[in-house]
């Protein structure tokens, strides 16, 4: 979900409207095979490889995301790099953007790699190379759980139209260590991650403005992915993924976002939710960020969106729950449609 900011990238030269031939379709029916879907698919006009995480220590903690996305339009395909970390004394971010090239983007010694920063993914290890505006951070990640498929015959819907689709998979239980250097110190830290693959062609229509995106980790056990795109006119689209502790992952939509006061950034004079209430049949979660200012501003894919660390409290199946999530909110500088 959260890659859709890829889409608005402008390449130099000319492409056709979402959907156009000759980019390939996310269709019913996609069985995932592991670990060959790992790695990218081409002939999809978008595909992202998105992790967002949470890194802890002696009475320190931090949050991170680390995005790869890969473009392909009419005149080539690019690579795009985004990072964010929210740390104890602030929000730092970066991106980098290159077309494919040996050496310098693009697949290389069975990694994916923008520059200097890349992933690498063999069996259930993920290994994590970033450089974020001064911050160096590198992942050495595993999952015991097998990949969870989100939507209905593989395929995730964003909007009633059958054909606003892509494929989408997460690992949910990534966990391992992290060695962050940062402001002249070097930690080593736990990491528990979220790591999201998603690839398709067709993404908002019309009528969608943007999204709110989040994941949760409930110390019960239990896992969400929620998302809503909100829709002028309404009413918002809701689609999500429940992934209990015992039992079968399922498809969730019983559940509304309910945003909670606003907080307008300095920076760029967005005003965004200051957090959510999850309300659902199973009870109320509220999400609070762990910093106001979590706001990407990225001029090389030209967009203003908040990506950020919240903690999570609240009733959950008739028990007092806390955890840990991440939030993604798109839009609230502008319609995204327009960009497309």
């Amino acid at each position: 979900m959260k890659g859709l900011v890829l889409v608005l990238l402008l390449l130099a030269g000319p492409w056709g409207p979402l959907g156009a031939e000759p980019y390939l379709q996310a269709k019913g029916g996609y069985v995932f095979s592991f670990p060959k879907d790992h790695q990218p698919h081409r002939g999809y006009k978008t595909e992202w490889w998105y992790y967002t995480g949470h890194l802890s220590g002696p009475e320190v903690r931090y949050g991170f995301q680390f995005t790869i996305f890969k473009i392909e339009r009419e005149n080539g395909t690019a690579f795009l790099f985004h990072c964010a970390l929210t740390e104890p004394q602030g929000f730092r971010f970066d991106e980098k953007l290159q077309r494919e090239f040996p050496g310098l983007a693009g697949e290389r010694d069975g990694g994916i790699w923008v520059e200097d920063n890349g992933l690498k993914i063999e069996g259930n290890r993920h290994r994590l190379v970033s450089h974020c505006q001064g911050a160096n951070l590198e992942l050495e990640l595993s999952h015991a759980r097998a990949p969870v498929v989100h939507g209905e015959e593989g395929l995730s819907p964003k909007g009633e139209n059958p054909t606003n689709t892509t494929h989408y998979y997460s690992v949910v239980d990534l966990s391992g260590t992290a060695v962050l250097e940062s402001i002249g110190q070097r930690r080593e830290l736990k990491a528990q991650v979220w790591m999201d693959h998603e690839f398709g062609s067709n993404f908002l229509e019309p009528n969608q403005k943007g999204w709110d995106w989040i994941t949760l980790n409930l110390d019960s056990g239990d896992q969400m992915m929620l998302f809503r795109i909100r829709q002028e006119p309404g009413p918002d689209f809701y689609w999500g993924t429940y992934i209990p502790k015992t039992g079968p992952t399922r498809t969730y939509r019983r559940f509304t976002l309910v945003p909670q006061g606003s907080w307008e950034s300095r920076k760029s004079g967005v005003l965004y939710p200051a957090g959510f209430v999850v309300q659902a049949p199973e009870g109320t979660l509220a999400l609070t960020p762990w910093l106001k200012d979590q706001e990407l501003r990225t001029p090389l894919a030209g967009m203003i969106y908040f990506e950020g660390a919240v903690e999570v409290q609240g009733q959950w199946q008739g028990a007092a729950v806390k955890g840990l999530g991440y939030l993604e909110m798109t839009g609230y500088a502008g319609p995204i449609q327009a960009r497309f």
